[in-house]
């Protein structure tokens, strides 16, 4: 007697379906993770941003209504570091400091309040012409080293000749 059950699925078959499946989940996955790495990246490139507009508000805030005759001495940068600050004729000094925002001889702890962020080495003031300065913030991610440089240009109160 012979059977007649042709029901079922072929070897054939079965591999075809393991196939099918296994090229969707590998679409799926670098999809869903492709996703997961970009959002990530913008995190810390939004936090990193943040950051710097706070940095740059406290700098601007200050030095716009600075004006020329209470600048004692520039130091863009300090003799022997990389240090870049303006001293005011009271001896207080504003700019970067050991890596750190100074405003009137305060280190401004609550500006970088972020301990994954840092100070970049390519920080700096620049005096592009007398009362008239370029900042240049540099921050570096200690999550996945992700850099952010933004710069800005303030003049002071020109009030000498």
């Amino acid at each position: 007697m012979r059977i007649m059950n042709e029901r079922g699925l072929t070897l054939v078959e079965v591999l075809a379906v393991f196939v099918i499946t296994a090229i969707i989940g590998l679409v799926a996955y670098s999809v869903l993770f492709s996703g997961f790495r970009t959002y990530d990246r913008v995190k810390v490139e939004a936090s990193l941003r943040d950051e710097a507009d706070l940095i740059m508000s406290e700098l601007i805030s200050e030095m716009f209504v600075l004006k020329e005759s209470e600048i004692d001495e520039k130091q863009f940068p300090e003799s022997g570091t990389k240090n870049y600050y303006i001293q005011t004729v009271d001896g207080k000094k504003t700019g970067f400091i050991d890596n750190k925002l100074v405003i009137k001889d305060e280190v401004k702890t609550h500006v970088l309040h972020n301990n994954l962020i840092k100070l970049g080495n390519e920080t700096k003031i620049e005096e592009i012409e007398p009362g008239q300065y370029r900042i240049v913030i540099s921050l570096v991610s200690l999550e996945n080293s992700q850099t952010l440089t933004t710069e800005s240009e303030i003049g002071t109160i020109k009030d000498t000749k």
